[in-house]
């Protein structure tokens, strides 16, 4: 994320911190106590099985105000798409996807990370009624390659799958045997752009051994051609931008893209062509912009099985969550920009795994494997942002940013308490946390377990969670591991009284009262101590600061919060002399 700069040189403080402990204090509220929370369980014993992803529809009021009713979809991993219909609580078969868990070929006896993975709903679903899903499709020739594909679908109005209606957007080849770690949860963010993950699919690793990780003559043995491999999605996660008018497609080695989408900027070859240009390694620049190279669909590399994703509403901030073969270095990951995790050699906090001949550095890894179809020099081997699991088991499971939203009038959305938080899980120990975020910095400053706690959930090994469309926190038990009895969703709501009115829109400009503050062409100037904050329209913070002037602040670095073209946001700057307030256009 690109951060402030101010041209007169300022310090930038941060905003007083809540107290540590359980205690989540927000002005002129209680705080909070699990007596605030209500926990209901939808679907279950309704008959699912495996469910291993979902989302959420609303139904909302006249006004679009308001959400009246949520419905679910669900994806199984042996291929069934299912809809429960909030307002009847009953659950449906919406179609059957033909998976390779469920064929023939089916490795490890169903067993595997493979199947009908992961589900989206297009952002404007209640206009054109289209989901994504990601799955491994049947076969039954052992001698060909399996496939992973991305696919778009149509729920027809009885809400069942239109299978003829499948767009396939990227269509993957993988190895021969080898099903495990396809990856598959996805998320839409706030700009209509999809971000996907997808595991190392091939053989699995023993860290720290040494051993067929490093085959020089089977590439399905050897993690350099996946997670290492700029010119492969395999152990990553991609992110594309689905437009329908879009006719560009291509074809390589790995497989089919396109049509269907465009790619938006900022992608991990476009980022770090940036960065290696500004060091002064200019033909390594070069590499990164070349598409051969460097897929352009690439957000992230270096994963094994990054099986958890979310995106922050107005920031952009990335989390997931890093499924480590040590059952004590799980990671929960938290970026602003395009990285490199380490995967095939290093995991947790940069732990080395032995590999034949020249140790790697974390600092400037290569990638010399003849199966390498991409940059030998990679970035910096990022560790993870929170290397957890050794006392309360592993599959660390990121979930949701939450965001209050003035705007939306349910009110049993979660509370301004958490606002500016993101939620993280453990699928073995069934636990929850919520962890607070810096105001400014991409930066956790503080974690919290609920799960005995605020709001003391019933979990049954969680393996999704989302905010829902009525402000809610939805939580998908899958309950077991391929043997599940009882899966259902856990729906936390908000019951208690702080309730935030709607910020107007209409907002009077005091620039001319000057209130220690001068409009320049190019900047603010504030005097003395001041508080200055960003807001979108609905309230959402994109700034905090406390600084002591005086200080001028860039209105271009101002704007760079603004990704949306067009967007728009309130500045206001507090001093003692009164408060100015301006909108600020993109």
């Amino acid at each position: 994320m690109k951060q402030l700069k101010p041209s007169l040189g300022i310090f930038l403080g941060l905003l007083a911190g809540a107290a540590h402990g359980q205690t989540f204090t927000y002005p002129t509220c209680s705080n909070l106590t699990t007596a605030d929370f209500s926990k209901t369980e939808l679907a279950a014993h309704k008959g699912l099985q495996e469910p291993v992803g979902f989302d959420l529809q609303a139904v909302r009021n006249a006004a679009g105000d308001s959400v009246t009713q949520v419905n679910i979809f669900f994806v199984e991993r042996m291929g069934k798409v299912k809809f429960y219909d909030g307002a009847a609580q009953t659950v449906t078969v919406a179609g059957t996807i033909p998976v390779l868990a469920n064929s023939a070929l089916k490795c490890c006896g169903g067993s595997d990370d493979n199947g009908l993975m992961g589900i989206a709903l297009d952002p404007k679903y209640s206009v054109n009624r289209w989901i994504y899903v990601w799955y491994g499709p049947e076969q039954s020739d052992a001698t060909i390659n399996p496939r992973l594909r991305l696919s778009r679908f149509t729920i027809t109005a009885q809400n069942t799958l239109d299978m003829a209606s499948e767009k396939i957007l990227i269509d993957l080849l993988t190895s021969k045997g080898e099903h495990r770690h396809a990856g598959g949860p996805m998320t839409f963010d706030a700009h209509g752009d999809l971000w996907v993950t997808l595991g190392q699919s091939g053989n699995d690793i023993n860290y720290p051994s040494t051993g067929s990780q490093w085959s020089a003559t089977d590439s399905g043995l050897n993690q350099e051609w996946g997670p290492s491999n700029t010119a492969s999605l395999r152990g990553g996660i991609f992110r594309i931008h689905p437009d329908d008018a879009s006719t560009t497609q291509r074809k390589d080695r790995t497989g089919n893209y396109g049509p269907g989408y465009t790619v938006p900027a900022g992608n991990f070859g476009e980022y770090w062509s940036a960065q290696f240009l500004a060091k002064g390694k200019t033909d390594l620049a070069a590499q990164y912009k070349d598409p051969t190279k460097v897929l352009p669909e690439v957000y992230v590399k270096g994963n094994r099985s990054p099986f958890s994703i979310s995106v922050h509403p107005t920031k952009q901030w990335l989390t997931w969550g890093e499924v480590n073969p040590p059952s004590d270095a799980d990671e929960i990951n938290f970026f602003s920009h395009p990285v490199y995790g380490g995967m095939p050699y290093f995991y947790g906090n940069n732990v080395v795994v032995s590999y034949p001949g020249t140790a790697k550095s974390a600092d400037a890894p290569t990638n010399t494997s003849s199966f390498n179809s991409g940059v030998t020099e990679l970035p910096p081997a990022e560790p993870g942002t929170m290397v957890c699991c050794k006392t309360v088991g592993n599959v660390a499971m990121t979930g949701p940013f939450y965001v209050y939203d003035h705007s939306l009038k349910n009110r049993d959305k979660l509370p301004p308490h958490l606002d500016n938080h993101f939620f993280h899980l453990s699928f073995q120990a069934n636990k929850l946390w919520v962890n607070t975020l810096d105001t400014v910095a991409v930066k956790v400053t503080r974690t919290d377990e609920l799960d005995t706690g605020l709001m003391t959930v019933a979990l049954r090994s969680p393996l999704a969670s989302r905010i829902g469309p009525d402000g809610a926190l939805y939580i998908l038990n899958y309950d077991g591991y391929y043997t599940t009895s009882n899966p259902a969703v856990e729906r936390v709501g908000y019951k208690g009284s702080c309730f935030l009115p709607l910020i107007p829109l209409s907002i009077q400009n005091t620039q001319s009262a000057n209130p220690g503050v001068r409009r320049l062409s190019r900047a603010i100037s504030v005097d003395g101590p001041h508080d200055l904050s960003l807001h979108d329209l609905q309230g959402r913070a994109l700034l905090q600061i406390h600084g002591n002037g005086p200080a001028a602040y860039s209105l271009d670095d101002l704007r760079s919060r603004l990704r949306a073209p067009g967007g728009l946001a309130i500045l206001a700057v507090r001093t003692e002399q009164g408060v100015y307030t301006e909108k600020i256009l993109r």
